[in-house]
């Protein structure tokens, strides 16, 4: 029925924990919330855990299914 919008991204530092990641992913789901007003869902890889790519960067992945 909603449309839902999941934001990937990675440490910039290997040593963060796993508790730590979380509670920067729930700071950066609420702050989207508060300025933006969109209600998304934030994971936040290891480092290296984005995908790069290779040639035009794909910043958008749009699944829904067309009908």
């Amino acid at each position: 029925r909603m449309d839902q919008m999941r934001i990937l991204c990675e440490c910039a530092d290997a040593s963060v924990s796993a508790d730590q990641r979380a509670a920067a992913a729930k700071a950066m789901s609420a702050q989207i919330k508060q300025t933006i007003g969109i209600s998304v869902h934030v994971e936040v890889a290891d480092v290296g855990g984005v995908a790069r790519s290779e040639g035009k960067a794909v910043r958008i992945i749009d699944n829904r299914p067309t009908s």
